[in-house]
């Protein structure tokens, strides 16, 4: 059974955001975008702020202070890192 990631970003926003052609790989992307995750942003967050973050964009309840945080910082700051 295959392990299941949350990502704060797809490989469209991605590629959408930044210098990566529509041309490749979501496959080769994916890989990039978890390691920024866990090299630059979970350590900023830390291990419970992170978890209830993925939690709610896993149950799609991401709303109000932690939407704002995820949407206007995470979100722009992974494109960058990935």
């Amino acid at each position: 059974m295959a392990i299941q990631h949350t990502l704060y970003i797809s490989a469209t926003r991605l590629k959408k955001d930044s210098a990566i052609g529509g041309s490749v790989d979501d496959n080769l992307i994916m890989p990039y975008i978890l390691l920024a995750q866990d090299m630059h942003i979970l350590p900023v967050l830390g291990t419970d702020l992170d978890t209830k973050l993925k939690s709610e964009i896993q149950g799609g309840t991401l709303a109000g202070d932690y939407k704002t945080l995820v949407e206007s910082y995470i979100q722009p700051s992974l494109v960058q890192y990935s």
